[in-house]
């Protein structure tokens, strides 16, 4: 199983039908997202940092801070056989197409969805989009 990390703008710019969408932001995602993907997958309430955190430690402010409080606060609270399964499960559910974790950070350092395969133990990476000639 495949999973990749990416933010919502990017969804656009790469043939989404290969890949299961799922949302790991609490913060509502952008209205086109929803509307032009209505079969993607919403993690968000397990997955996403809460208001409160983004507002006291957002990551790309406060990142020594962030890290280890999202660790803590959402991860710590989430049974890692149980993510770990529900992935399985998405990925069986989708025509076993890759996973593609979306959040609304474009930079993929200091973003929580690399904090996610690390906890875990399975390696995700970036999805690297070819650039536009």
């Amino acid at each position: 199983m495949q999973i990749f990390t990416s933010f919502y703008d990017n969804v656009s710019r790469i043939d989404a039908s290969g890949y299961a969408l799922v949302r790991v932001s609490r913060t509502a995602p952008p209205d086109w997202f929803c509307k032009a993907y209505p079969n993607h997958v919403d993690l968000s309430e397990h997955l996403g940092p809460s208001p409160a955190m983004l507002k006291e430690c957002h990551p790309l402010h406060n990142w020594e801070e962030f890290r280890p409080r999202y660790i803590d606060e959402v991860l710590g609270a989430l049974e890692k056989e149980w993510l770990k399964a529900k992935f399985k499960q998405i990925f069986s559910d989708n025509e076993e197409h890759p996973l593609l974790l979306l959040c609304y950070e474009t930079a993929e350092e200091n973003c929580h969805r690399h904090l996610i395969g690390d906890y875990l133990g399975l390696h995700i990476s970036e999805l690297q989009l070819s650039k536009r000639t």
